[in-house]
């Protein structure tokens, strides 16, 4: 049986424990089970609430997000009334879109279908001669891939 010492006093010696007879462990008390289940209780009640916290300051950055998002479009929109306030970028505009010319101009207009673009059929299709309007490394590269491909 375990008694208690007052400060200062030395402990007594114990008898060694025979073969065979039970040694005396710590007991489970009811305050250890008692502060267990209140912690149980608390993070039960807890959990939902921390992920519930998580989900709405997510919401909250993304309407962050969103608001920065819709403040820069507004932004631009202002820029592009501001434009639109300049006389000269409603001449150009108009000139641009709906083909309105100033009084005493004369407007030419092309009839037809754009020509294709001649400089990428210019090159020549040799595997003899360097195509000189590239760099040198690529020169080397396009010689050598029309070298493997002929």
């Amino acid at each position: 049986m375990a008694v208690r010492r007052k400060p200062g006093q030395k402990p007594e010696p114990q008898a060694p424990v025979q073969q065979g007879e039970p040694v005396a462990a710590h007991r489970f008390s009811g305050r250890i089970a008692a502060l267990i289940v209140v912690f149980a209780f608390f993070a039960v009640m807890l959990v939902p609430t921390v992920n519930y916290y998580r989900t709405q300051m997510a919401q909250i950055n993304e309407l962050r997000a969103s608001i920065a998002a819709m403040e820069a479009q507004r932004d631009e929109l202002k820029a592009e009334i501001a434009r639109w306030d300049d006389p000269l970028y409603i001449k150009q505009q108009a000139r641009e879109r709906i083909n309105l010319v100033m009084p005493g101009e004369k407007l030419y207009m092309v009839v037809g279908e754009k020509p294709e673009d001649q400089s990428a059929e210019s090159g020549n299709g040799s595997t003899y001669e360097v195509r000189q309007e590239l760099p040198w490394v690529d020169a080397l590269i396009d010689s050598i891939t029309r070298s493997a491909t002929d």
